[in-house]
């Protein structure tokens, strides 16, 4: 399946402001209470304060409930009461919103859903479809937790979801293409849900570390194109320094260009453009085009910084104190996800964010990884009406993209917290660069292999094809298995 591209100039213009039917062959009819409007093409949907409107029909829906599953943990995203805060009242008055336009009542059920609780919120779901109790007409949850139940058969393919829109900017491309499995979608990803832009990661950069070792302004590089690999290297020519000049290098004291943990190396693989796959044939991918001549290329570079130390190994036990580092200006740059800026609040220092770098100026699009944290939306088949489900969906990325990223984004977080007012083109870069990698989509399936990449460069490996060579039997039956778990799929 492929998405048609969208327009960026619609896009940055909307984010400019800035912070899911069954297939059509089910219901060919209007559903009850629609009264379908004509067609409209997208840049007539555009209006003149940049919001992008929906194709949606007019519709009373005459109170109709939709039972609403979502995590407690992120509940911010959807469930609200008004308060005062800028960002919850934006989702309070885009459910009111909603709720007002096609008459309908969303009740949202709330449980606990990190992956602490992964195994229960699955069996909450799989035992309602079992059951047949209809309990849920939508379903929202952690990505690696409730994407894997779709080889169970028990959600509904999205890939011609009645009232969905592919081509809206409020739906991720790069998700939908490499999630779909023969041409089918089972998961949604979107703007419906705050986590789609605070999940993606970045690299924060300390403005007074920049100005002291007289280096590049890396907004400029961003924009011109030429953040790149080299660009990051060179940035860190000066690392490490031994502040106390006891002659030893210390995590807890002294100064280092990058820190290295695995969720923050692992960005670099999709930002450079590598995959461990190749692309679908017949809507089958295989391993057997890694490692190529640019991925050993990066890897190596990559781990030729470890050693020296450029980019530090950040011990587990000391995992957690990566921010300090960066606030005590002993990081140069630190990799991290966007929502980590509300814990850089109190920072003395002024701070700047860019994406992570491309492999070179001639890759084109910067391409930013949404950690596996992110919520998906799907319609259990129990659903009463799944095509309503999906006009609600598509609401709510509607709404999402049109008035709560931009409170969140232009006014949470740009003012806010970040205070280098240069930052708010580039965060319009991030933003639009949200990148899913199929083997981090499909994580839990394939035995986390895409932690390769970090395991490899901060490991004692010394061949990036031998390393894999290693694991590739093992990882092809899993891909195997995988597919072989929807071929089967009507």
């Amino acid at each position: 399946m492929k998405f048609r591209a969208k327009s960026t100039a619609a896009l940055l213009l909307t984010l400019l402001m800035l912070v899911p039917s069954f297939a059509a062959c089910l219901s060919s009819d209007p559903s009850p209470g629609t009264a379908e409007t004509s067609s409209v093409t997208e840049t007539e949907a555009e209006t003149t304060d940049g919001t992008i409107r929906d194709d949606l029909p007019d519709m009373n829906l005459d109170g109709r409930q939709f039972n609403f599953l979502l995590r407690q943990e992120v509940n911010y995203e959807f469930s609200v009461e008004q308060t005062g805060d800028i960002v919850n009242d934006a989702v309070y008055q885009r459910n009111l919103d909603i709720s007002e336009r096609f008459n309908l009542v969303i009740n949202y059920i709330e449980k606990p859903g990190n992956w602490d609780n992964h195994a229960t919120f699955r069996e909450l779901i799989t035992s309602s479809v079992m059951a047949g109790d209809g309990a849920f007409d939508i379903v929202t949850g952690q990505s690696n937790i409730t994407t894997p139940l779709s080889a169970q058969k028990i959600y509904v393919d999205l890939a011609d979801a009645r009232y969905i829109n592919y081509n809206k900017p409020w739906w991720k491309d790069s998700y939908h293409e490499n999630l779909a499995m023969f041409g089918r979608i089972y998961t949604v990803h979107g703007d419906f849900a705050l986590t789609a832009l605070a999940e993606s990661c970045v690299i924060f950069f300390n403005q007074k570390l920049r100005e002291n070792y007289n280096l590049d302004d890396p907004y400029e590089m961003v924009r011109a194109g030429t953040w790149d690999l080299d660009a990051c290297t060179e940035y860190m020519k000066d690392m490490p320094a031994d502040l106390d000049g006891d002659g030893a290098l210390a995590v807890e004291k002294d100064l280092f260009g990058f820190n290295g943990a695995n969720n923050e190396v692992i960005p670099f693989f999709m930002s450079t453009g590598l995959s461990l796959v190749t692309e679908p044939v017949d809507g089958i991918r295989t391993f057997d085009g890694f490692p190529d001549e640019r991925s050993i290329d990066v890897f190596e570079r990559l781990k030729t910084l470890v050693t020296a130390n450029q980019i530090i190994k950040i011990p587990a036990a000391y995992n957690s104190s990566q921010l300090t580092m960066f606030t005590e200006n002993r990081l140069l740059m630190l990799g991290a996800v966007l929502k980590s800026v509300e814990s850089l609040r109190d920072m003395e220092e002024n701070f700047g964010i860019i994406p992570y770098p491309k492999y070179d100026e001639k890759q084109g699009e910067y391409r930013t990884r949404v950690i596996r944290r992110y919520t998906v939306g799907s319609i259990p088949i129990t659903a009463a009406d799944a095509d309503l489900c999906t006009l609600l969906l598509e609401a709510l990325g509607c709404e999402g993209y049109n008035s709560i990223r931009p409170t969140y984004y232009e006014v949470a977080l740009k003012h806010k917290y970040v205070r280098d007012e240069g930052a708010e083109d580039i965060l319009d870069i991030i933003s639009g660069s949200a990148y899913f990698d199929f083997t981090d989509i499909y994580y839990s399936d394939l035995g986390a292999i895409v932690d390769f990449m970090s395991g490899y460069i901060l490991g004692n490996s010394d061949s990036v094809a031998s390393a894999f060579e290693s694991r590739r039997s093992g990882v092809t039956a899993q891909l195997e298995a995988l597919y072989e778990s929807y071929s089967d799929t009507e």
